[in-house]
């Protein structure tokens, strides 16, 4: 059986001081739990406050596309002067001309090469026919 306490005031002042700290540390103990818990925090939040967090994701974007961009490499142009423009202009004028011209003689002498290694009907001695030893007859040779 349960022992009972005399009704002593000072007992009942601890048990009250207990009782209420004991309430205190288990509500400090869910608020630390809440705290720590960010996966949920942040979806709440996300609920809450949408267009904050729409607004702040594009703004953490723009900021660091600003940061981590590449610099366009330093090219400076010359200036060339009157002289210079005038025979780039006349170098590009030309350019047809002369593709047209290089394509003429690349056409001339792959003629004069093909001449050169087709015999020709007046070189071929018929006099002379080749060699009956080298020739093979279809059944004669072995293979």
């Amino acid at each position: 059986m349960a022992r009972k306490l005399p009704e002593n005031p000072e007992i009942q002042r601890l048990i009250r001081l207990s009782q209420a700290s004991r309430s205190c540390l288990d509500s400090e103990a869910a608020a630390f739990k809440h705290r720590l818990d960010f996966p949920s925090r942040i979806r709440n939040s996300l609920q809450q406050h949408p267009l904050a967090w729409l607004l702040g994701s594009l703004g953490s974007g723009l900021a660091a596309s600003l940061l981590f961009r590449r610099r366009p490499a330093a090219t400076t142009q010359k200036s060339r002067g009157i002289s210079g423009a005038l025979l780039g202009l006349t170098l590009t004028a030309a350019r047809p001309l002369a593709k047209l011209w290089l394509s003429g003689q690349i056409k001339q002498w792959t003629a004069r090469l093909s001449e050169n290694i087709r015999p020709s009907p007046a070189r071929v001695n018929l006099t002379n026919p080749p060699n009956p030893a080298h020739v093979h007859s279809p059944g004669s040779g072995s293979r």
